[in-house]
């Protein structure tokens, strides 16, 4: 019922230096057969390090690069346009020899992309892409389709469960019209087709907790009946729920695009709200990453996009995917 397939991955790093903390890991070089350039810096800007999707990216970029003996910079712009192009700025400064970065703002950081194409310095973009300027390879996911398999469940859901009559809720974040606006129209597109299903409100949670949960006590005061919610990511459908438990509000399920040790928690858990999830496996990402980066390197031709595909996790599946492996790495 899903695709476990990795089309491809691959991208990259960003950075910066001043005012920030730096992480550098340095390891062994890979034997004969695996080459390695030596002593290669890789700059690396996260978008938000407080998402654990993001701490597991960083636990994938740092094995990665220590797999290959490089020496890696990881920074945390922390959604903010303005401080991840500084970072961009002083990973051209002191020369690192690829700059990697999950985009904050496509058009926004298109200028600092071009600088460093004028300093011969490779870039590479991951989980969210940048809208111009010379990009080697955007590696991450399919979010359209990650959408879509989430907007599939709740499909399902609704035919099976409530005789295909539904009222519907969407919590987005239109900041991220790439990587979140993607997975909204992956959503909609399965669920806008149903004869007698409404999207009774959509409305932007902010990727926050706090946010999602303001903005769905508004949702809920204005609408007496929902069955489903969809959430752009874990901490949105947590906000939502915590909302919904608040007012009393037990009629609804939540099904988000997402990766965290909460949600692989409450569906083994069978949570009466989380039901579903379509995840993409950041820590994979990461480590394809830095691969493709060594390829480049070492003179291979990438393709500009290196795609990987989501899995519907539910209660069924969850023991499956080897998160709990990958969540013992966080540093």
């Amino acid at each position: 019922m899903y695709k476990k397939g990795l089309r491809i991955l691959a991208c990259a790093l960003a950075v910066m230096v001043l005012g920030s903390v730096m992480v550098w890991s340095q390891g062994q070089a890979e034997p004969a057969g695996d080459k390695a350039v030596s002593a290669a810096k890789l700059g690396v800007s996260l978008f938000y390090r407080r998402d654990e999707f993001y701490k597991d990216l960083e636990s994938g970029f740092l094995e990665g690069a220590e797999k290959y003996g490089y020496e890696i910079n990881i920074q945390d712009a922390d959604a903010d346009p303005g401080r991840q192009t500084q970072q961009l700025e002083d990973f051209i400064a002191i020369g690192v020899d690829v700059i990697a970065f999950a985009c904050s703002d496509p058009d926004g950081l298109i200028p600092a992309v071009e600088e460093a194409n004028k300093a011969d310095i490779p870039v590479f973009t991951f989980d969210g892409g940048v809208n111009g300027g010379e990009v080697v390879s955007f590696v991450g996911m399919d979010n359209f389709a990650a959408g879509k398999i989430a907007g599939e469940w709740a499909r399902d859901y609704i035919l099976a469960e409530l005789n295909g009559n539904a009222n519907v809720v969407i919590l987005d974040f239109p900041q991220s019209a790439v990587v979140c606006g993607d997975r909204v129209s992956g959503f909609r597109s399965v669920i806008e087709p149903m004869q007698n299903v409404q999207i009774v409100a959509q409305q932007d949670g902010k990727a926050s907790r706090t946010e999602s949960m303001n903005v769905m006590e508004n949702i809920l005061t204005a609408n007496s009946k929902i069955d489903v919610v969809f959430g752009i990511n874990d901490d949105t459908i947590f906000g939502g729920v915590a909302a919904c438990e608040a007012a009393g509000r037990d009629e609804m399920v939540f099904v988000s695009v997402g990766w965290s040790q909460e949600l692989f928690n409450k569906l083994a858990n069978d949570d009466p709200y989380v039901k579903a999830s379509a995840v993409q496996n950041p820590y994979q990402m990461a480590i394809n990453t830095v691969e493709a980066i060594n390829k480049h390197l070492n003179g291979e031709t990438l393709p500009a996009e290196i795609l990987q595909d989501a899995v519907l996790v539910t209660k069924e599946n969850v023991g499956d995917i080897g998160w709990e492996e990958i969540v013992a790495k966080r540093k």
